[in-house]
């Protein structure tokens, strides 16, 4: 059985991509990318009968409007990854001969094929190859986003051959010797991380509870499991509504709701433009994201150690 698994990440500094990613594949292309090239890589990526070649003949075909730097890794069923890059994008690979660096002239010739590449990490890698992430990943089962780095890891459980030769794996369970990244070289953990927001440059307070920001915040009609936190904002010239914005911590995912307010709310994610939100749709945020709900009222997500410097 092959197994797949993401995670993403983003941090405040630093570029980020639009990864389009599903099952096998991962496309990366510069921030920005035309969203109808990124629509139609999706639609070739959910396809299991394409191949590199055409992913690759998709980017190119927008001529003198192509991206200039872009890769396509594919996991392969004989435990390879199949690699193509273009421009200054890299991709760090971890082998049974450790971590390497793909670029565009490593596969100048042709798609590379790297034998057991079980780690990928695609994105900001200008560090050592296979260095740690800024922030902590964020699962992903796929779809196209907007992020720092996308760590990917691969592994093939083979049947497991009983004494008498049948196989008796259950098809799920991985077997001690396809963990590719031994303990010896797994990196140190790094201190925990809470995930919060700031006010208007202000303190950061931990996104630990359901928050609604407003001029004069209330509890919603229906009550939740825990009650949620009320966060009231100066609006002088009423374009903040009463309860304007929901945000809350879905899993690992911040996800921020206008709660259809007058004046709607407007998101600048990392390496993207500022789009507004529509209201009663809820959209998931990444940190560094900055959301503006009206009259000067800046609300950003942010990311501190557990422990360190925060809002009361």
């Amino acid at each position: 059985m092959t197994v797949h698994s993401y995670r993403y990440s983003s941090a405040d500094a630093g570029s980020h991509r639009v990864f389009v990613v599903h099952g096998e594949w991962i496309v990366v292309l510069p921030v920005p990318t035309q969203p109808d090239l990124a629509e139609q890589l999706w639609a070739l990526v959910e396809d299991p009968a394409v191949d590199l070649a055409e992913i690759e003949r998709a980017i190119l075909s927008r001529g003198a409007s192509a991206p200039a730097d872009w890769a396509i890794v594919r996991w392969a069923t004989d435990s390879t990854v199949r690699v193509r890059i273009a421009g200054a994008e890299r991709v760090d690979l971890w082998t049974e001969a450790g971590w390497i660096r793909a670029t565009a002239t490593t596969t100048a010739a042709g798609a590379s094929a790297e034998p057991a590449a079980g780690v990928v990490v695609c994105g900001e890698v200008n560090g050592l190859a296979g260095g740690a992430p800024k922030g902590p990943g964020i699962p992903l089962d796929g779809g196209i986003i907007v992020a720092q780095r996308l760590d990917g890891r691969f592994r093939v459980a083979a049947p497991r051959q009983d004494s008498d030769g049948v196989s008796r794996h259950d098809g799920m369970t991985v077997m001690s010797p396809d963990v590719l990244v031994s303990r010896e070289t797994r990196p140190h953990p790094t201190l925990p991380q809470f995930v919060g927001f700031r006010v208007n440059g202000g303190s950061v307070h931990e996104l630990d509870a359901t928050h609604y920001f407003g001029r004069n915040p209330r509890q919603p009609k229906i009550p939740l499991p825990d009650p949620a936190r009320l966060v009231a904002l100066v609006s002088p010239g009423k374009l903040v509504s009463a309860t304007h914005l929901e945000l809350k911590l879905v899993g690992d995912l911040v996800v921020a709701t206008d709660l259809r307010s007058t004046n709607g709310t407007s998101v600048l994610q990392p390496g993207s433009s500022w789009h507004q939100l529509r209201g009663g749709e809820p959209e998931v945020l990444v940190v560094g994201t900055h959301i503006d709900v009206g009259d000067g009222n800046i609300i950003e997500i942010v990311q501190e150690p557990t422990g360190g410097p925060r809002g009361a």
